[in-house]
C-alpha cells in the first residue's frame, strides 16, 4: 500500500521526443491490467517470448535476454538490469534491508525513472516510460502470516470493495498466495499503449486465479477502513451517451476496471476477461445489443458467444455492478514452463513451498503484455485538461474461475498512474510599482512543467482571449514579462495533446505615495526673515531604503527626508524606494504678514512758559501683525523706560520703542515729543499825561504782545490800589506797576509787567518883582 508515483523532473536528451499521443495513455489505465488482456473472442493472444514495445515478455525478469532460458540474448528492457544491457523498469537503489534478509514483508518498489519520462530502449527507439511497480507480498506458509488477507470468507468483486474484510491470513491453496507482482505501461513512438504484467504465486501447477483492478478515483486501506474516491457504491462508475446522434455508446466518463484472468491446466490454457463498472439498473440484454450496435462503442460487451455476463447485487451495492466487455487487441504472454528463472535483484523470491529461493520455479512466473491503444479511454486528448489516468490498482487472487467467487488474496491499494502526464509550477512576481508616475506594469509570471519537453507550447489569457501558443523562452519553462496586475489563465499544452492551466493573480503593491507637513518661516519683522522653516516628508508604503531629492528657492537641494532652517518658498521633494519607484510631495513655507510697530503722540502742551513745561506728551503704539501676547520696551530722554504698550506723562524728546511678539520677532517704532514755541508776554505802554497841580491825569495805557500759544487767550491784569482788569490791552491807567498773566487755551500762561509813569510833576513858580 505504498505510493511510489514521482513528480518528473528528468530533462534528459530525449525531451526532444514528442507525447503526441499522451492523450491515449489513459487507456492504460485499461492495459494496465490488459495485461491479461487475453479476451475470449477478440484478443489474440501470442503464447512465446518476444520483444514488444521494446519491452521483453519472455517470463524472464532481466533486460538483455530472451528467456525463459538464460543466455539469449535480444536487446530489450524488463523489470531488472541483466549483464546485456537494456533498462531496468524497478527500481532498486533502495530495497528494504528486511526483503534483502529475506523477511516476510511487504513492500512496493516503484519506477526508476520519474513517471512520465522519455528513455531510450535498445531497439533505438525512445519510449515514454508512464508507472511501474514490485510488490512483494508476504507469503502464508506454515504458521506465517499475510497481514493483507481477505479474512470474511464471502467477499467478492461483486461487493462494494468498502465493505471487504481485511486482516491476518494463513495457509491455503499456494494458488491463491501471490508472492512477487509486477507492473508497468509505456507509450511507444508511434503513440501505441503497452501494459506489461508479471505475477508469481507459490503454485507450479500452472493454476491460478487472478484479478487487477484499476480504481480511477484512487481506493486505500489503513487503519483497518477502506476508503474509496469512487461515488458510486465504491468505485466510480462508466457513462455512455446513448442519445447524442454520431456519439451513441460513446464514453462520457470512465469507470473502474477489473481485468481477470484465469491460467488453467499447467499453463496450457489462459483465459482473460475485462469488467467494467456500471450501472446496471434497466439494463437488460436488449440494451447490450443496443450498445454493440453503435459505431461509437469503444467495445463491445459480452463473452462472444451471444451471452451479456454481468454481476451485480454485491454487499453495500446498489444497481451497480460489474459486466463483461470484449476487447480486440493484441496480447502476448508467456510462463516458465520449461525450466527456473532467475529471481529479484539482490533477494529472494519464495518457492511453493514457503522456502526462500533465489529463482522463480517452472511455472511459477507468468507475464503478459497487452496494446491499449484501441481501448479509446481518452480523458487525455488534445485540448482537454491533462488529468492523472488512474487512481490506484489492486491485484486480487480468487478461490475459482468463477468472477464472483471468494476472494484471497491481495496486493495494494497502490497508487497507479495517479500522476498527471503534465503539471505546472508557477513562480510569479507582482508588479513594482503603484506611485504617482502609475503602474510599472512590470509583472512577471513563468511557468515551469514537469516533464520539461522543449516542445511544450505556452499561452496566456488576460480576460480577452489565450494568446498564440510559444515554445518556451527559458531552459526550464517560458516566462510572460512585462505584466500589470490583474487576473491570467496561464497554459502549457503538449504537442498535439492535453494542457494543464492554472490561475494566476498579479498584485499591485500598495501605492507608494509621499506627503509633506511643515512650520512657517516664524518672523518676517524689522529686523529681516528669520529662515527657519521646516519640512517633514511622510511616506505611505513603498520598499526601503529610501533616497530623498529636494529641490527649493535660490538652488536649494538636500537629501534628508525632513529638512529645516528654510527660507520662504516652494520645496519639491523626489522620493525613490529600493524598487525604483517614485513618490512626490511639496510644501510651501509661508511668510508670515510683516510685524512692525508704529508711534502717535501729543507733544508738550505748556512748554517754555514763565512757569516752565508741562511734560504732558504722550505717545501711542500701534503694533502690524505678529503673534500676542507682545513685550514693550520704551527708552527715552533723561534714562526714562516703560514697558506698556501707551506712554504718556512724557517731557519733550525722542521716545524708542522695541516690541517683541511671542515668536520672538521684533519691531520698532519712534516718537519724538515735541515742545511748543515759547509762550511770552510783552507789554508796552503810555505813561500818566499830568502830574500837575490839578493832580495826576490817570490816562496811562498798556498794550499786552503775545508771542505764541494758542487762542483764545484769558487776561488777567493787577494793578495798583486793587485794580484788575481782563482785556488784553488797558488804559485810563494812573500811575503804578500792572501785572498781566494771560492763560492760552492750553492753559499755559505768559507774564508781563508795565509799570505808567507819573510825570514829574508840573509846577509853576512865579518869581518876580514886584511892582516895582
Amino acid at each position: 500500500m505504498n505510493n511510489f508515483t514521482q513528480r518528473f523532473t528528468n530533462r534528459t536528451a530525449y525531451c526532444y521526443w514528442l507525447i503526441k499521443h499522451v492523450k491515449r495513455a489513459s487507456s492504460l489505465v485499461l492495459f494496465m491490467l490488459f495485461l491479461f488482456s487475453v479476451t475470449t473472442v477478440k484478443a489474440q493472444i501470442t503464447l512465446g517470448s518476444d520483444v514488444v514495445g521494446g519491452f521483453g515478455v519472455d517470463a524472464d525478469v532481466y533486460s538483455g535476454e530472451l528467456g525463459p532460458v538464460s543466455g539469449n540474448s535480444v536487446p530489450s528492457d524488463d523489470w531488472f538490469i541483466g549483464s546485456n544491457g537494456g533498462n531496468g523498469i524497478i527500481d532498486v537503489s533502495d530495497v528494504p534491508a528486511g526483503l534483502l534478509a529475506g523477511t516476510n514483508l511487504s513492500f512496493t518498489l516503484g519506477q526508476s525513472v520519474p513517471a512520465y519520462t522519455p528513455v531510450l530502449a535498445p531497439d533505438g527507439l525512445t519510449y515514454l516510460w508512464i508507472d511501474a511497480f514490485y510488490n512483494r507480498d508476504p507469503r502464508t506458509d506454515g504458521n506465517k502470516v499475510d497481514n493483507s488477507f481477505f479474512t470474511s470468507g464471502s467477499d467478492s468483486n461483486a461487493d462494494n470493495p468498502t465493505t471487504w474484510t481485511v486482516g491476518e491470513g494463513s495457509g491455503g491453496p499456494q494458488k491463491n498466495d501471490i508472492v512477487d507482482t509486477y507492473l508497468h505501461i509505456r507509450e511507444d513512438p508511434n503513440g501505441k499503449i503497452w501494459a506489461y504484467f508479471g505475477v508469481s504465486t507459490r503454485a507450479t501447477n500452472g493454476t491460478s486465479y487472478l484479478d487487477v483492478e484499476f480504481y480511477r478515483k484512487g481506493i486505500d486501506y489503513s487503519g483497518g477502513v477502506w476508503t474509496s474516491g469512487g461515488e458510486d457504491d465504491g468505485r466510480t462508475a462508466y457513462v455512455f451517451d446513448m442519445i447524442t446522434p454520431g456519439f451513441q455508446g460513446s464514453i462520457v466518463e470512465n469507470g473502474d476496471v477489473s481485468f481477470s484472468m484465469n491460467y488453467e491446466n499447467g499453463g496450457g490454457a489462459a483465459d482473460t476477461r475485462v469488467f467494467i463498472w456500471m450501472d446496471l439498473n434497466g439494463k437488460d440484454d436488449t440494451w447490450f445489443e443496443l450498445f454493440n450496435s453503435y459505431n461509437a462503442a469503444p467495445f463491445t460487451f459480452g463473452d462472444g458467444n451471444g451471452n451479456f455476463p454481468r454481476y451485480d447485487g454485491g454487499e453495500g451495492t446498489t444497481t451497480f455492478g460489474y459486466a463483461q466487455v470484449q476487447l480486440g487487441v493484441e496480447a502476448y504472454a508467456q510462463v516458465n514452463e520449461f525450466n527456473e528463472v532467475d529471481g529479484p535483484d539482490g533477494w529472494d523470491t519464495v518457492k511453493p513451498g514457503g522456502q526462500l529461493y533465489a529463482n522463480y520455479s517452472t511455472l511459477q512466473f507468468a507475464e503478459f503484455a497487452v496494446d491499449g491503444t484501441f481501448l479509446s479511454l481518452d480523458i487525455n486528448g488534445e485540448d482537454q485538461p491533462c488529468e492523472p489516468f488512474l487512481g490506484s490498482v489492486m491485484v486480487k487472487t480468487r478461490s475459482s474461475t468463477s468472477f464472483v467467487s471468494e476472494l484471497k488474496d491481495l496486493v495494494g491499494p497502490i497508487q497507479f498512474g495517479n500522476t498527471r502526464p503534465l503539471e505546472i509550477e508557477i513562480v510569479s512576481t507582482n508588479p513594482t510599482c503603484n506611485d504617482e508616475d502609475g503602474t510599472s506594469d512590470d509583472g512577471s509570471i513563468k511557468v515551469e512543467p514537469s516533464p520539461y519537453l522543449n516542445t511544450i507550447t505556452y499561452s496566456i489569457n488576460d480576460g480577452n482571449g489565450y494568446s498564440t501558443p510559444v515554445l518556451g523562452s527559458e531552459l526550464d519553462g517560458h516566462l510572460f514579462s512585462n505584466l500589470p496586475a490583474g487576473t491570467y489563465m496561464v497554459k502549457a499544452q503538449l504537442p498535439a495533446g492535453c494542457y494543464v492551466e492554472e490561475e494566476v493573480v498579479l498584485i499591485n503593491p500598495d501605492a507608494f505615495s509621499a506627503s509633506a507637513t511643515g512650520t512657517d518661516v516664524t518672523c518676517n519683522d524689522e529686523d529681516g526673515t528669520s529662515d527657519d522653516g521646516s519640512i517633514d516628508a511622510t511616506l505611505t508604503n513603498g520598499v526601503s531604503p529610501f533616497t530623498y531629492s529636494w529641490t527649493g528657492p535660490d538652488g536649494y537641494t538636500a537629501s534628508t527626508e525632513d529638512i529645516s532652517g528654510l527660507a520662504a518658498g516652494t520645496y519639491n521633494l523626489e522620493v525613490t524606494d529600493d524598487n525604483g519607484c517614485k513618490a512626490y510631495a511639496s510644501y510651501e513655507v509661508m511668510l508670515p504678514e510683516a510685524f512692525s510697530a508704529s508711534a502717535t503722540g501729543t507733544d508738550v502742551t505748556s512748554d517754555n512758559d514763565e512757569d516752565g513745561t508741562s511734560d504732558d506728551g504722550s505717545i501711542d503704539a500701534t503694533l502690524t501683525n505678529g503673534v500676542s501676547p507682545f513685550t514693550y520696551s520704551w527708552t527715552g530722554p533723561d534714562g526714562y523706560t516703560a514697558s506698556t504698550e501707551d506712554i504718556s506723562g512724557l517731557a519733550a524728546g525722542t521716545y524708542n520703542l522695541e516690541v517683541t511678539d511671542d515668536n520672538g520677532c521684533k519691531a520698532y517704532a519712534s516718537y519724538e515729543v515735541m515742545l511748543p514755541e515759547a509762550f511770552s508776554a510783552s507789554a508796552t505802554g503810555t505813561d500818566v499825561t499830568c502830574n500837575d497841580e490839578d493832580g495826576t491825569s490817570d490816562d496811562g495805557s498798556i498794550d499786552a504782545t503775545l508771542t505764541n500759544g494758542v487762542s483764545p487767550f484769558t487776561y488777567s491784569w493787577t494793578g495798583p490800589d486793587g485794580y484788575t482788569a481782563s482785556t488784553e490791552d488797558i488804559s485810563g491807567l494812573a500811575a503804578g506797576t500792572y501785572n498781566l498773566e494771560v492763560t492760552d487755551d492750553n492753559g499755559c500762561k505768559a507774564y508781563a509787567s508795565y509799570e505808567v509813569m507819573l510825570p514829574e510833576a508840573f509846577s509853576a513858580s512865579a518869581t518876580g518883582t514886584d511892582v516895582t
